[in-house]
């Protein structure tokens, strides 16, 4: 059985190869001539097609099927295949940027989808296990994006998502190397479960909580970067990667921070930061402050980070076997959503 620091660095590296591009959004917007509708579909697309695939591993049969296949070699095999779909990313350059990027962001958008779940129900095996998924999957985009936006400062965009598909590679065969001591049931499931047993309600409200929380977290990934850049002589990209850094770091940390028994207070401190984290990055942005749009971006992150995790622990405790993969699925699909509506709202929103 993979041990959690396998699952972890396979969730890290995969969450942040998802983030390289959030430092280039900009740069490719302007290169095509297009503005904030062409970062909202470029980031949307990846979303939409992370839901598909999660989609998939919700279907009991599908869910079940996966749950019998040895983890590692499934982890291997999805890992390598986003190594290849990022390939997308390293050609899109010249007159087919915008295509190539697109395609590689469905691509890359359909692996992750297809591993997050997957590992947040083995995790959710171990003590603490979702508060180290949700540090893995929030925090990874977070360390993607400031390693993109540092690795811009010296070498081409190429180059830089090449060294993310070089990653990539080393997570799977780190994960391949792991011991397989147990076959029939790797992801510490009872695969012998009804296929199609309920889901209890309690995901569904899971699923709206993850999706109020990423969809705040998605305009912290996509257009808001630029937005923050903007105010700064220092280089786009630079810029643009530690703000996406900066907020999804906070949000992977912030339960983390706080004991997993002290439900009640992460709560309360989430809706403060979340109330003072919106007024702070407000005046940021009308001071055209870069300083204080970082600070207010912390504390919304931490505020996200903590409804995020709540809602992967709520789904996690009442479900087990197949049915904790369909559930995790369900909630994390709902994250996606989060991830595409608000994003492809939001150019919309601001001309009105």
């Amino acid at each position: 059985m993979i041990g959690r620091w396998r699952l972890a660095v396979a969730l890290i590296v995969a969450s942040a190869f998802s983030s390289f591009p959030s430092a280039f959004y900009a740069t490719i917007a302007t290169d095509v001539g297009g503005g904030t509708v062409t970062t909202a579909v470029l980031f949307a697309s990846h979303g939409a097609a992370a839901i598909v695939a999660m989609s998939v591993l919700a279907v009991p049969a599908i869910a079940t099927t996966v749950a019998r296949i040895p983890l590692r070699l499934y982890l291997t095999a999805v890992l390598g295949l986003d190594a290849l779909a990022g390939l997308l990313l390293v050609s899109a350059n010249g007159q087919a940027e915008f295509v190539l990027a697109l395609a590689g962001r469905i691509a890359t958008g359909i692996a992750l989808g297809a591993l997050t779940p997957v590992v947040a129900s083995a995790l959710a095996g171990y003590r603490g296990g979702s508060a180290l998924s949700t540090a893995g999957i929030l925090g990874g985009v977070g360390v993607g994006s400031f390693v993109a936006g540092t690795l811009a400062l010296q070498l081409q965009r190429p180059a830089v998502f090449g060294i993310g598909c070089l990653a990539l590679i080393a997570a799977a065969a780190f994960v391949l190397s792991a011991s397989d001591r147990v076959t029939a049931r790797p992801l510490g499931v009872d695969v012998a479960a009804p296929a199609g047993s309920a889901i209890p309600l309690v995901v569904v409200g899971a699923a709206a909580l993850a999706f109020a929380a990423n969809g705040l977290l998605g305009l912290f990934t996509s257009i808001l970067p630029g937005t923050v850049a903007a105010a700064s002589d220092a280089s786009r990209e630079f810029i643009a990667g530690v703000t996406v850094a900066v907020v999804l770091v906070a949000a992977g940390a912030a339960r983390l921070t706080i004991p997993a028994d002290r439900g009640r207070v992460a709560r309360v401190i989430a809706a403060a930061a979340l109330l003072l984290g919106a007024v702070v990055f407000g005046v940021g942005l009308g001071a055209a402050s870069v300083a204080l749009s970082l600070i207010g971006g912390v504390l919304l992150g931490f505020a996200a980070g903590i409804a995020y995790d709540t809602a992967l622990s709520l789904a996690a405790s009442r479900t087990i076997g197949a049915a904790r993969v369909r559930a995790l699925a369900a909630v994390q699909r709902g994250g996606q959503f989060g991830l595409v509506i608000p994003v492809l709202l939001y150019p919309f929103a601001i001309q009105r």
